[in-house]
């Protein structure tokens, strides 16, 4: 029969994991507000480049592009959003791209995150590929990661350096 020092001890690492989880569900969720912040900036970005130089004999390109982040700017525009699936290790992170119906639907994934705070690329639609990218727990780490002037929307941020 276990002693009641270890069942505290058990009920104490249980606790620890549930809190350790939670912390990092909440990084992932700032994670994918990161990806979408960054992908509206690349958007306005793109818009004003193409009002400044508009591709050659296209000069149309100007209202389009104007139209574009007037819609932006007062939220009309829908833009690309990233959501997170939750599975028995990881938390997928799925780029959603508006549809025709006026919702979204699901296109790729972007990331995968472990329930400790480990963030990989993506193998495939199902798995992750192996090596940490990075990794939540380590401060400094998560700071670039949860900025949207660093984080990229491509996943370009997660090959390695």
């Amino acid at each position: 029969m276990p002693l009641l020092s270890e069942l505290i001890n058990d009920i104490n690492a249980e606790q620890d994991a549930l809190m350790l989880k939670d912390r990092m569900k909440a990084y992932a969720l700032q994670y994918c507000e990161a990806l979408a912040e960054n992908y509206k900036r690349y958007r306005i970005n793109m818009h004003q480049n193409s009002i400044k130089n508009p591709p050659s004999g296209r000069e149309d390109c100007r209202a389009y592009a104007a139209e574009q982040l007037a819609g932006i700017a007062n939220g009309t525009e829908r833009l690309m959003k990233f959501r997170l699936s939750e599975g028995k290790k990881y938390w997928k992170v799925i780029q959603q791209n508006p549809n025709s119906e006026g919702g979204y639907s699901d296109a790729s994934v972007v990331a995968f995150i472990s329930f400790k705070g480990e963030v990989f690329k993506p193998a495939s639609w199902r798995a992750p590929a192996k090596g940490v990218r990075f990794d939540f727990r380590i401060i400094k780490e998560r700071e670039a990661a949860l900025d949207p002037a660093k984080a990229q929307w491509t996943g370009g941020s997660l090959y390695y350096r």
